[in-house]
């Protein structure tokens, strides 16, 4: 039947559970299929699948004359009508509770469990800094979850990367302190999907200078993409978040909440952010959109080597960094994205203005 699951395009993980949990039941599986990808598209809830006709709007017709001739050869033109008219009497809604058929329970069952394996599946995610890091980390946990994700960055060699790992990444290059940035990076997302569920403000730059040698446009610039950046971004984004009840995920640090001498500023922005996050929370909870941070700790990244520090510095500061983590090590962007994923899952429902602190245990410290 891999002929009958390509036709009805459905995503290959879902064509196998459907081939094995329908093995089993007399009639056309193709019928099957094509209610279930019907369904899909609809962005039905595995719950309600059952209570409709097999075939959704398509009718047994459409779906005989659709039939590859895999699906045929197993199945006669009739056989597939009428198998496709028993199933749309069985699973017509009525007014009293029945038990369910063997195929509505498959498809149910089915449909759940792969949505538990992809719970991002066809939201549409913005991931900024996704060329290197933590950012590329996340732009493909949330492709895997089944998220159609845009990644941003300034540099067009890095996004290609990052798209290079999973064919559900697009990218686009842009600085996100441009004026016109935001506006650039929400078309581009609703251009190519139609809608926008989740924005990630991951993008940033640290610095490690002292209170002596601080200078007005470094703190300028730690501001300017640390703060102001993903303020506009995120503002841009308001009215499609509006409209998917979406969520605005923040990239903050362990020293947005805590002392890090030589990097004052940079714990300054983060610690704006997070009280960005807290507010945004609260004044956007009344449109369903909710706002998160992650807190991440000394993470393996290219940050500490575009800082301005030399090779042998950067080497000394992370193992500086390993020794103070009860965990005894820095973490892996692979960790944080993890988080990132979970607190951008639709069914995190009354989660909303929290800061999660991914450290090994170095804030407790």
């Amino acid at each position: 039947m891999g002929e009958t699951s390509t036709a009805a395009g459905l995503d290959p993980l879902l064509v196998e559970l459907l081939r094995i949990r329908t093995s089993q039941i007399n009639g056309c599986s193709f019928c099957l299929r094509m209610h279930t990808r019907d369904a899909l598209k609809k962005g039905e809830n595995p719950d309600r699948i059952a209570g409709q006709a097999a075939v959704g709007p398509r009718g047994a017709a459409a779906v005989s004359a659709s039939a590859p001739a895999a699906c045929r050869s197993t199945c006669s033109g009739s056989e597939v009508i009428n198998h496709c008219r028993r199933l749309g009497r069985d699973l017509r809604p009525r007014t009293r509770q029945r038990p369910q058929t063997p195929v509505e329970q498959q498809v149910k069952d089915t449909l759940m469990e792969y949505q538990h394996t992809r719970p991002l599946h066809n939201r549409v995610v913005i991931v900024t800094g996704a060329g290197t890091g933590i950012g590329q980390a996340t732009a493909v946990a949330m492709a895997e979850a089944g998220a159609h994700v845009l990644g941003v960055g300034r540099r067009q060699v890095a996004l290609d990367e990052t798209a290079a790992m999973h064919p559900g990444i697009a990218t686009l290059a842009t600085d996100i302190r441009l004026e016109h940035a935001p506006e650039l990076i929400i078309s581009t997302a609703i251009d190519r999907w139609k809608q926008l569920d989740v924005v990630v403000n991951n993008a940033g730059a640290t610095a490690r200078v002292s209170f002596d040698e601080v200078t007005r446009s470094r703190i300028t610039d730690l501001f300017d993409l640390n703060v102001i950046a993903p303020t506009m971004l995120a503002q841009a984004a308001l009215p499609h978040l509006r409209r998917s009840k979406g969520s605005i995920i923040n990239v903050s640090s362990t020293y947005g909440h805590r002392p890090h001498p030589g990097g004052a500023h940079y714990g300054a922005t983060k610690a704006a952010l997070e009280q960005l996050t807290r507010t945004w929370a609260v004044e956007l909870a009344k449109d369903g959109i909710r706002v998160n941070a992650i807190a991440p700790g000394p993470t393996e990244s290219e940050a500490l080597s575009v800082s301005g520090l030399t090779e042998e510095e950067v080497m000394a500061v992370k193992k500086e960094q390993a020794s103070r983590i009860p965990l005894g090590r820095r973490g892996q962007p692979k960790e944080v994205a993890t988080w990132l994923v979970r607190f951008a899952d639709p069914t995190a429902t009354w989660l909303t203005g929290q800061i999660l602190t991914i450290d090994g245990g170095l804030e407790l410290i």
